[in-house]
């Protein structure tokens, strides 16, 4: 897969998703961004979306993995294992740490 540009300072951190959610990173940014980027096996081409994480720039970003000690994975109401989510935290400029999730 390739891609092109996604921001328009530097990329200060990458972190890849856990393989149970395919081919994806995170990628924080110096513009403040954080940009979650895609690829699709079918097409062999990155998608991706992004938004503003903090107004002085990221620095860090980490993905949680799937489930952690059951209860990112379970359904309270219905204590079932519900679908993993993607989760993930980004640390910046000016902000305290975000937990954030897609």
């Amino acid at each position: 897969c390739q891609s092109g540009a996604v921001h328009e300072l530097s990329v200060n951190s990458i972190d890849f998703v856990h393989p149970d959610f395919g081919l994806a990173l995170g990628a924080a940014s110096s513009d403040g961004n954080v940009s979650i980027l895609t690829c699709s096996p079918q097409t062999g081409t990155w998608s991706s979306s992004s938004f503003v994480a903090h107004q002085i720039g990221v620095n860090a970003i980490s993905f949680a993995p799937p489930s952690v000690g059951g209860w990112l994975g379970t359904d309270s109401a219905a204590d079932t294992a519900a679908p993993p989510r993607l989760r993930f935290a980004t640390g910046g400029g000016g902000n305290p740490l975000q937990n954030l999730g897609e």
